[in-house]
């Protein structure tokens, strides 16, 4: 507060004096912790995420979160330690193909590792983006070293599906084996932590499920047809529940 000097050294002034200045309290707003930044609204500051902290991928937000999501490789580079979830999702395993003695085998889905609270360093941090077969396996996804594998390809005629990937992966399922004089075709192994395909069908042409990160491929029937893929799982890191790593 800054007092006239003409007006407090007036002779008409009766001392002593008291300067009270109306001062209007806002509690509408919210002060916890965060970066604030000035606003012309009456009421008051607004709370801001470190938006600026860390970079790279592509930038979302949602309530008082930022997510940073890559659908290619590159580096997430923050400027200070900070607190996050982690989400890596492996690529997906290819189908089997399809032929007119049987059915192929559905890919299994790339693995799924997620992780809470997980306190990053400064510095910069290395995403890789596995990509989704091509009459392959899936290629694995990892951040600095949280690797997710990817899901196993799925069998062609008569043949087996593939293996999932070490950490995670899904195996692809089989393929059918009718021509095959009735020999099963079985569904690849999962890697640790993931799940197993489904076995084709000794009497038709039908081909088993890819597996997924929430569970196993089915089997195909000789009734119901070929087998469905392995659930996915449901995660919330973006806001809206999403199902990962499903299979084929």
């Amino acid at each position: 507060v800054t007092v006239d000097s003409e007006w407090l050294l007036s002779e008409d002034r009766v001392y002593p004096i008291r300067i009270d200045p109306s001062i209007v309290h806002d509690d509408t707003s919210d002060f916890s912790g965060g970066v604030f930044v000035r606003s012309e609204a009456v009421t008051g500051p607004k709370l801001q995420s470190k938006q600026g902290v860390c970079s790279g991928g592509t930038l979302t937000t949602y309530a008082n979160y930022y997510v940073r999501s890559f659908t290619s490789s590159g580096t997430l580079t923050c400027s200070t330690s900070i607190t996050a979830d982690i989400l890596v999702v492996g690529g997906g395993g290819s189908g089997g193909t399809v032929s007119a003695q049987s059915g192929g085998g559905g890919g299994g889905g790339g693995g799924v590792r997620y992780l809470t609270g997980l306190v990053l360093t400064d510095g910069s941090h290395t995403v890789t983006v596995g990509s989704g077969g091509s009459a392959s396996n899936g290629g694995d996804s990892s951040f600095n070293s949280m690797v997710a594998s990817g899901g196993g390809k799925g069998g062609a005629n008569n043949a087996n599906g593939n293996a999932g990937g070490s950490n995670y992966g899904n195996g692809g399922g089989a393929g059918g084996c009718y021509y095959n004089g009735g020999t099963l075709t079985t569904g690849g192994s999962g890697g640790t932590g993931g799940y197993s395909g489904g076995n084709g069908n000794t009497s038709t042409i039908h081909a088993g499920g890819g597996a997924g990160a929430g569970g196993a491929g089915i089997a195909a029937s000789a009734t119901l047809g070929g087998g469905g893929g392995g659930n996915g799982v449901a995660i919330s890191i973006t806001g809206s529940t999403v199902y990962y790593g499903g299979g084929g």
